[in-house]
C-alpha cells in the first residue's frame, strides 16, 4: 500500500485521527464520496490494478490531500464494503427472526440481497469479485470481521431454510440445506458478472425471478 513517506505521513495521520474524532459532518461526506468513487475505481479495474493516483482522479482531488481522508486504498476497500455487510447480516436476521412461512422468508431475503447490491453498487460487487484471502491475511482485524460477518449471513439462511424442512413445508429431497443455502447465495452474488443499476429490470424484480426459481424448487409437492 502506497503512503506518504516519513514525518509527513505522521502528521498527515494525526490530523485525520483528529478529524474522524470530531464528527465534522461536511468531513463525513467528502469521505463517503471517495468511498463511493474507490469502490467504483476497484470494480473497474480490480483491486490490485487499481492506483491510490487513479482514486484521486476519480474523486477530484490530488493525492496529498486524499490522505487527508484515508491511510490507503486497503483502507478505502474495507471501509467502503464493511457497513454494507454488516447491513446484510442484520437484513438476513431480522428476517429469520420474523413470523411468517420459510418460504415467504426465503423470497424477501433474496429480493433483499439483490436490492442491497443495487443500493451499495459497485461495493459489494467489489468485495465479491476478489479473492478476499489475497487481500488480507487472515489474522488482520477486518479479515475476521469479515468472516464473523460472512458466517452469521451464512447461518442465519440456513436456519431459514432448515425451518421450512422442519415444519414439512419444503422438500428434502431437494437437498441438504447447507447445499441450497450455499446454492442460493452463490447465485446472487454471480449476479456480479452482469448485473447493472438502471437496466431493464431493478434489482427487486430479478430477486423475485430468483426467489420463484428457489421456491418452486423446494416446495413440497
Amino acid at each position: 500500500m502506497t503512503k506518504v513517506p516519513g514525518a509527513k505521513s505522521s502528521l498527515i495521520a494525526q490530523r485525520r485521527g483528529q478529524a474522524r474524532r470530531s464528527g465534522d459532518k461536511d468531513y463525513q461526506q467528502r469521505q463517503a464520496k471517495l468511498l463511493k468513487a474507490a469502490a467504483k475505481v476497484f470494480q473497474e479495474k480490480g483491486y490490485r490494478a487499481a492506483k491510490i493516483d487513479d482514486i484521486a482522479k476519480a474523486v477530484g482531488i490530488d493525492r496529498a490531500s486524499l490522505y487527508y481522508y484515508t491511510s490507503g486504498k486497503e483502507e478505502l476497500f474495507q471501509e467502503a464494503v464493511r457497513e454494507a455487510a454488516l447491513q446484510n447480516v442484520r437484513m438476513v436476521e431480522e428476517i429469520r427472526d420474523e413470523p411468517g412461512a420459510p418460504d415467504d422468508k426465503l423470497e424477501r431475503f433474496i429480493v433483499a440481497v439483490m436490492q442491497s447490491y443495487e443500493e451499495h453498487y459497485p461495493y459489494l460487487f467489489a468485495y465479491v469479485q476478489e479473492d478476499m484471502a489475497q487481500i488480507a491475511g487472515k489474522r488482520t482485524r477486518w479479515a475476521k470481521e469479515m468472516s464473523e460477518l460472512s458466517q452469521r449471513f451464512n447461518n442465519a439462511l440456513l436456519s431459514i431454510i432448515e425451518e421450512g424442512y422442519e415444519r414439512g413445508e419444503l422438500d428434502p429431497a431437494a437437498g441438504s440445506p447447507q447445499v441450497i443455502a450455499l446454492g442460493v447465495i452463490g447465485m446472487c452474488n454471480w449476479s456480479h458478472r452482469w448485473f447493472k443499476p438502471g437496466g431493464a429490470q431493478s434489482a427487486a424484480t430479478i430477486g423475485r425471478s430468483f426467489a420463484r426459481m428457489v421456491r418452486d424448487g423446494l416446495r413440497r409437492r
